[in-house]
């Protein structure tokens, strides 16, 4: 099985910011924990998150709060 890969970062930053935002809160966040420049269009998007949790444990957890739902993100070290 082959696998495709999509060149997202291409595309110009107006349809880059058009894809995300047809993507789920909780994909957005973890796409933009993987590059500068993913990280620069998460905050474009200015999304309306309410708090944001940082626990440092064996596996750190980061709850993300929005005004409807909250993200929980489990890191594996």
């Amino acid at each position: 099985m082959t696998t495709l890969r999509f060149p997202f970062l291409c595309l110009p930053n107006d349809l880059c910011s058009k894809v995300l935002k047809t993507m789920d809160p909780h994909e957005i966040i973890i796409y933009s924990l993987l590059s500068k420049k993913a990280r620069s269009m998460f905050k474009s998007l200015r999304l309306p998150i309410s708090s944001v949790q940082v626990t440092m444990e064996k596996r750190p957890l980061i709850v993300f709060q929005f005004s409807s739902n909250s993200i929980i993100v489990r890191l594996r070290v």
